[in-house]
């Protein structure tokens, strides 16, 4: 009988030790905003940004706290749409679609969103679920210069 409590106690004590590891992953899940976009397609956002949006804009224009006041809250469908209906200045809609969304990636990460594992996709339905929380997060000068 005594041998039967010490399984019994054992299996237990197993059951417990595995719902407290996936409570505490959960948590720690939970606590981490997922990425929207990949650090890959954020690079690609970076070279587009360069090459078209750094004709008329400088880093500042969308990384200051004006940027942050102005999108935080905001989904990322919001930010995509604008700049695809009003981006290049001279020439709006004038990128293909994954041009914008990967300059939206890039704004993301610069303003010290996490990456995830999924790139931005153009669905309006999953972009509109989307939000954009810049809140407190601040993109460093270092991780600008390694984009």
């Amino acid at each position: 009988m005594s041998a039967m409590l010490r399984i019994g106690g054992a299996t237990l004590c197993l059951v417990l030790l595995q719902a407290s590891d996936a409570r505490a992953q959960s948590d720690s899940t939970a606590s981490r905003p997922a990425g929207f976009f990949t650090e890959v397609q954020s690079a690609r956002g970076a070279q587009v940004y360069r090459g078209e949006c750094g004709r008329c804009h400088i880093l500042a224009d969308h990384t200051g706290p004006d940027f942050k006041l102005a999108w935080h809250g905001q989904t990322v469908r919001s930010l995509f749409d604008y700049l695809r209906s009003t981006m290049p200045d001279d020439g709006p809609g004038e990128l293909n679609e994954q041009q914008y969304l990967d300059v939206t990636a890039y704004l993301l990460k610069i303003n010290g969103m996490a990456a995830g594992d999924a790139p931005l996709i153009a669905d309006s339905a999953v972009l509109q679920k989307l939000v954009i929380d810049i809140k407190s997060a601040s993109g460093s000068a270092r991780e600008i210069d390694r984009l």
